[in-house]
């Protein structure tokens, strides 16, 4: 039986039984089963009681001796960063836990698809009880010819592991493939030290004196060609203007709402200072101009900055986007703004719920969040009261269906 009605019929008991579950625990005790009713029944017995009844995605996870889903959202991370160090780092901790190296390819495999899935209907993957921040970031800075490519080498790979000397082995070299074979561009990263990749500095610099200025500008308008070419990988052929890829990104996600991304143009934009990055909007544009992507950028995305002084940014991050935040990522996203700000400045973070903030502390993830659902229901508003939804309704006793209505263009 394939794994969407297993996960049916598992619902149906436990919600019978009165157990309280999360749709995404299903999932995993579903395609545990391998297609097995028994064994599926089996395996929700054994839920219930390792979990007291509560049966979440992480209990059962820990129970079945699999990682935790937010190291697979690492590692597909590091290897769209071609961060070998990263996705090795997460082997390793695979090793650690003792956890099974076919459902960690599982794990990522399935996390692949829901990410191509996302890119065309978000609302599936939303329905499957996923986390959709996770799958909404990588989702708007991955194309997806990237997907199918990876998602290929999991499944090939999946298939050489009879035949690798140890897991282990077979996992690694899968993961080194899928480095191997990731074109320079076309994903819309580079490669760590890649000649092609702006710093940081170039994105948001401080302003420097005039008179170097002045003194550099002829000397470099004439030594530097107007355009350098662009370092690509050879065993892949480049698309044209793929560059431009991670300015486009993330409009990918939510289209409609590119009326609040007014960030100034990132080459005139000076390093401003803490305390001007205090409301939701200037904090947003600022989180844009840094050219951050992927978990970190959907972190930063998700704080609200609270307290500022000349070196110190005391943030407060919504407690919904906690499972992505550790040390780890921490540290990179200080050491991205450090050589924005300078070699002084800390990131100082607390936890809070962001539910049910104000606008003016909100983050900008729930002030993009917010005017989706105001455009959505002021939509829905006008379509209701629309007079020839009014005779159609009259006339054929029909009924609107509110999640069918979406919000136009502008220009329709």
């Amino acid at each position: 039986m394939d794994v969407d009605r297993i996960n049916s019929q598992i619902e149906k008991i436990l919600t019978a039984e009165s157990v309280e579950f999360e749709p995404v625990a299903l999932d995993v005790l579903a395609r545990a089963a391998n297609g097995s009713v028994r064994d599926s029944l089996s395996l929700v017995d054994q839920a219930i009681a390792y979990t007291r009844g509560n049966i979440t995605g992480e209990k059962v996870r820990e129970m079945l001796g699999m990682i935790d889903d937010s190291f697979i959202a690492a590692l597909l991370e590091a290897i769209l960063h071609h961060d070998a160090d990263g996705a090795f780092a997460v082997v390793d901790t695979i090793y650690e836990r003792s956890a099974d190296y076919v459902s960690a390819l599982d794990d990522l495999l399935v996390l692949i698809h829901n990410i191509a899935l996302y890119q065309h209907n978000p609302a599936a993957v939303k329905a499957k009880g996923v986390n959709g921040a996770t799958t909404a970031a990588l989702a708007g800075e991955t194309q997806p010819e990237i997907l199918q490519l990876l998602y290929q080498i999991g499944v090939t790979g999946k298939k050489d592991f009879d035949f690798a000397p140890d897991p282990r082995t077979g996992f690694e070299m899968m993961v080194l493939r899928m480095l191997a074979f990731m074109p320079g561009d076309e994903s819309g990263h580079n490669r760590p030290g890649n000649a092609s990749e702006p710093s940081r500095q170039q994105r948001i610099a401080r302003p420097e004196p005039q008179e170097t200025s002045a003194k550099n500008s002829g000397t470099q308008a004439e030594s530097k060609p107007d355009n350098d070419p662009p370092v690509v990988d050879d065993r892949v052929d480049k698309q044209p203007d793929m560059p431009e890829s991670r300015e486009r990104s993330t409009d990918r996600i939510e289209p409609e709402l590119e009326m609040v991304r007014e960030a100034a143009p990132v080459e005139a934009l000076a390093a401003p200072s803490l305390p001007e990055l205090m409301h939701t909007e200037s904090w947003q544009n600022f989180i844009e101009a840094t050219g951050l992507g992927g978990i970190s950028r959907e972190i930063l995305m998700n704080m609200s900055p609270r307290e500022a002084s000349k070196d110190t940014l005391v943030v407060s991050l919504d407690d919904a986007s906690r499972h992505l935040f550790n040390d780890q990522r921490k540290s990179k996203i200080e050491s991205h703004l450090r050589e924005i700000f300078g070699p002084e400045f800390a990131l100082e973070v607390s936890f809070e719920d962001m539910s049910s903030a104000q606008p003016e502390t909100e983050t900008p993830s729930r002030k993009i969040e917010r005017i989706k659902e105001e455009t959505a229901s002021m939509a829905a508003q006008t379509f209701s009261e629309d007079q020839n939804v009014q005779e159609i309704i009259d006339l054929f006793d029909a009924k609107i269906v509110p999640d069918s209505i979406k919000p136009g263009s502008g220009n329709q």
